[in-house]
């Protein structure tokens, strides 16, 4: 699995949503609805952001037109709060929310939406007294919830059933790392514990923050890098408070940790990994209430980006990097907030598609490219004669994000001993037959063949061209009728 992580989104209180490239780069900022919670959730192709006023409403931000949208949930309830928001594995978006129903008892319900916003259903899961408040998924496509300083449980998100339900784990943050293992605050929030999720047995539990005269006062947020190291960003105290950013392995050994502020430390809520593993906090500045500072930390390198309005209050955010949800093993490759898969690779014909040497050309966006369609039968004639075809066809990148590293092999020649598939990348989007015929064609039969065709990154809402070469080349042959051949576009 790959992870592509580009841009940074912290939330401002000045009704702003900033985009930062990962040197820091401040490259826009855009408007949202006042009162909006810092708690967001990134999917392929949009931020979703829970409405503070009343809780009742989340916004999506559209990522590719910078415009958002109000969606309010669908069941009909009333006293609803939304107080969680979260991707799964699949990129799909689920809303916990925390309502009075009309038998007057408070519910808990999950909405599932698909990334582009529309509805797609909801679970009712059971009646709490308290609302929840963090959720992370695991491989298995399953919700993790935090109650505040209550139960850490665990729900089926396609049939609402309660899998595992643990009291005393956590008071506000959950983890979910690679392997599975919760990652909590404890009930108190004062401590860091690795849980196993089959019984809620604790397997490692950090109590001394490390900091010679200090403890642990408040664990703010946690979250896992792509090496499954366990990132923590918390308030230490012996007195006077300061902020704090610690890292750990996997097994709990200290990998180092990095001062922030002894400064409006409360403010401290938005952290993030991207896919180099750099840790993003965004904080209150020192002693001004007014803006916030970006925070960077590349190894053991400390800088501090900048003014970009100021923070929402002391509430976690869920992710400002779009990372998380990628982390386990079932989900698709994301890049730059996009999803490159089936949904969005698309296969077109050229514009001159008659056979000849004018067959070719830019691509044909009205002419989809079906299983089947490439070439047509080998005639008698051809078969007795010989015969080299050639066909063009484009792999658009539909997705809001490049596909790196593009590469065309041959999984699968034709069965037919008579003639032979060949590809090749070579040219340009206006070339023809004519041009084409002189290009080299490969048989590679795998990704790591030294002739695979290397295609390179196809943009985002771009395209490339595949020149495909059959060739008729033993006459004597039985010939064979609706000859089939596969030809994978990928990275492996």
């Amino acid at each position: 699995m790959s992870y592509n992580t580009p841009y940074i989104w912290p939330l401002g209180k000045n009704n702003l949503l900033y985009k930062f490239d990962k040197d820091g780069t401040s490259l826009n900022n855009y408007s949202i609805p006042t009162d909006t919670v810092p708690k967001t959730a990134i999917s392929e192709n949009s931020i979703w952001i829970i409405w503070q006023s009343g809780y009742t409403k989340i916004i999506r931000f559209d990522i590719a037109s910078g415009s958002y949208t109000e969606i309010t949930p669908s069941p009909a309830n009333y006293l609803m709060s939304i107080r969680a928001v979260g991707i799964d594995p699949d990129g799909f978006v689920y809303v916990m929310e925390y309502y009075m129903g009309t038998d007057t008892n408070y519910h808990r319900i999950i909405e599932k939406y698909n990334s582009d916003g529309t509805y797609v259903s909801y679970v009712d899961i059971d009646v709490v007294d308290e609302n929840p408040y963090e959720v992370d998924f695991d491989s298995d496509k399953n919700l993790w919830s935090v109650v505040p300083g209550s139960a850490l449980s665990c729900y089926s998100v396609s049939t609402g059933e309660k899998l595992h339900s643990y009291s005393n784990l956590s008071n506000y943050c959950i983890a979910v790392d690679k392997n599975d293992y919760l990652w909590t605050d404890g009930s108190d929030g004062k401590s860091i514990n690795k849980i196993d999720p089959s019984d809620g047995s604790t397997k490692i539990s950090i109590t001394d923050c490390g900091i010679s005269g200090y403890s642990f006062g408040s664990i703010k947020r946690i979250t896992v890098d792509t090496d499954n190291n366990v990132i923590v960003l918390a308030v230490v105290s012996n007195g006077s408070s300061e902020g704090y950013i610690f890292k750990y392995d996997n097994d709990g050994n200290s990998l180092g940790n990095y001062h922030l502020s002894s400064a409006n430390i409360a403010l401290y809520g938005d952290l993030g990994i991207d896919s180099d593993n750099n840790i993003w906090v965004a904080n209150n500045s020192a002693g001004n209430n007014t803006y916030s500072i970006l925070t960077k930390i590349d190894g053991s390198s400390l800088t501090k980006i900048g003014d970009y309005g100021a923070l929402q209050d002391a509430y976690q955010t869920e992710d400002i990097t779009g990372l998380q949800w990628q982390l386990h093993s079932g989900g698709p490759e994301l890049s730059d907030h996009g999803v490159i898969g089936p949904d969005n690779i698309k296969y077109y014909k050229c514009a001159s598609w008659a056979e000849g040497d004018t067959h070719g050309g830019d691509i044909d966006k009205d002419s989809p490219l079906a299983s089947g369609e490439i070439f047509d039968d080998i005639t008698d004639q051809e078969r007795e004669q010989g015969d080299t075809d050639y066909r063009k066809i484009y792999i658009a990148n539909e997705a809001l994000c490049p596909w790196p590293g593009t590469k065309a092999w041959i999984v699968q020649n034709t069965p037919a001993p008579n003639d032979q598939i060949y590809i090749s990348a070579s040219g340009t989007n206006s070339d023809t037959v004519a041009q084409a015929s002189g290009y080299e064609f490969v048989q590679p039969s795998g990704p790591n063949d030294p002739n695979v065709c290397d295609i390179g990154e196809i943009p985002a809402q771009g395209y490339h061209h595949l020149w495909i070469k059959r060739v008729v080349d033993n006459p004597a042959m039985e010939g064979y009728k609706n000859k089939t051949f596969q030809i994978k576009i990928g990275k492996s």
